[in-house]
Formats: C-alpha cells, structure tokens, sequence
C-alpha cells in the first residue's frame, strides 16, 4: 500500500542532507534522470557531487554522459572477483567516470589502490555486516553502501 515516491520527490527530500546514488537499470531512463538530475545541480543548487549516477551498464552511463558531461557516473562490474581489473580501471577512466562500485565480497586493496592512483572514487555496496564493513575500510575504499548507514 505504500507509495513509491518519484526520483524528483525523493532527490527534493533526502539530496540536501545526504548524497544519493542514483542507480540506472534501463536505457529508458536516461534522459529523465538527466534532467532531473541537472535540475536538483543547478536550479536547487545542490551541484552534481550530490547525485551519482551508477549502473551496470556502461552504455547507459555513456549516454547520460553525452547528455551532460558533468554529471558523475561510477560503473558496478559484475559480480565477480575477477571483474575487478585494471581493464576496469581503464576503461572507466577513459569513458569519464568518476567511481568504479564494486561489490564488498569481492574488493581487494590492490584494486582499490590501482583504482585511486587513477583518479577513480571506489564505492563499495552492500556492505551489511561488521565484518563487510571491516572487510571495505581495510580496503581503504571512498564509500561504503549499505542497507544500515547507523552500522558504520
């Protein structure tokens, strides 16, 4: 029974006091959450550090980024250890990200640091547990996701 708030009243509510990862799943949905995000940046003055755009797909930050290149973007590889790669790195520099966003099961503080030295934030998700979160500072990660910010 509940409502499902809109991205533009959960951005109008909960951006001015904490930043908002904006996940992307479809390609449907890139030109409206541009817009809205470019609105909450510059009408609402929050500016863009406030409303990454992520999703597992590179295409669809790629798009986002030709509508508005200043607009941050950081790409989730799969879910896998061996995902987490300096192709990764590569690539997400070259296409202008600003974060890679691996899963806390599989970060390794070797990545973690190839992936800074490149200039990359690393955002690590869903950290849950005491030992997630252990596991994702002694990585020496950005930022920590999690379902219980009150854990960290």
């Amino acid at each position: 029974g509940e409502r499902i708030p809109t991205l533009h009243e959960m951005l109008a509510e909960i951006a001015p006091r904490a930043t908002v990862f904006i996940e992307m799943k479809a390609s449907a949905a890139v030109p409206s959450v541009a817009k809205t995000v470019k609105y909450f940046a510059e009408k609402e003055h929050l500016g863009y550090g406030k409303m990454p755009v992520i999703s597992f797909h590179a295409s669809h930050l790629k798009a986002i980024k030709k509508l508005n290149p200043l607009i941050l973007t950081g790409i989730t590889p799969p879910e896998r250890k061996s995902a987490l790669t300096n192709a990764l790195i590569r690539r997400a520099v070259k296409d202008g990200m600003w974060s890679v966003n691996p899963n806390v099961r599989h970060i390794r503080k070797t990545f973690v640091s190839a992936a800074q030295d490149a200039g990359l934030y690393v955002v690590t998700w869903t950290a849950n547990t005491a030992a997630d979160i252990r596991r994702a500072k002694a990585a020496g990660v950005n930022g920590i996701i999690s379902d219980y910010p009150d854990r960290l």
